[in-house]
């Protein structure tokens, strides 16, 4: 019975190689295949987002005394910088936050937050008409590109 499986699975391997129907280049099994398909795709993301900065932007709402935002504003300011995205913080008074210049908050975010809970991350056309929530309360920066990709996939075309 090990005979017969080795040799199917053999067989099987042999198949695989001649037929490239059966081989997913972007899931290969090899580690050090995995590994530069990891770094095409990363460079991928990079240029994509770069792009996308060119003319969406990031807006932050926030609250000064909150301490979530407190440690989210160095994530979104690094990703920000990272990819070239202008970000605003939007708060009440539109006082800069950790860096980040202010913008008052005016109201204009309720339909998205209507409790203005904080922190919200927002992506923004920079003729202001289309805004995307892209993270509530504090995520990473690969969650955050998670979530853009997720928008850009299933609701509206980004990329």
């Amino acid at each position: 019975m090990m005979n017969k499986s080795q040799t199917y699975g053999e067989r099987r391997v042999a198949i695989a190689m001649l037929d490239s129907q059966f081989t997913n280049m972007k899931e290969h099994s090899n580690i050090l295949h995995k590994k530069v398909q990891e770094d095409v795709e990363a460079r991928d993301v990079a240029e994509k987002l770069s792009a996308l900065s060119a003319e969406w932007g990031l807006i932050l709402q926030v609250s000064t005394d909150c301490p979530h935002c407190h440690a989210f504003a160095p994530i979104v300011l690094e990703f920000a910088q990272k990819y070239n995205f202008e970000l605003l913080a939007e708060n009440k008074g539109g006082h800069d936050f950790i860096g980040i210049e202010g913008v008052d908050d005016n109201g204009e975010m309720l339909v998205f937050n209507p409790t203005r809970e904080t922190p919200m991350l927002y992506l923004v056309k920079s003729d202001g008409k289309v805004v995307l929530p892209i993270s509530r309360g504090i995520n990473s920066e690969d969650q955050i590109i998670i979530n853009i990709q997720n928008i850009d996939k299933h609701i509206k075309r980004l990329f």
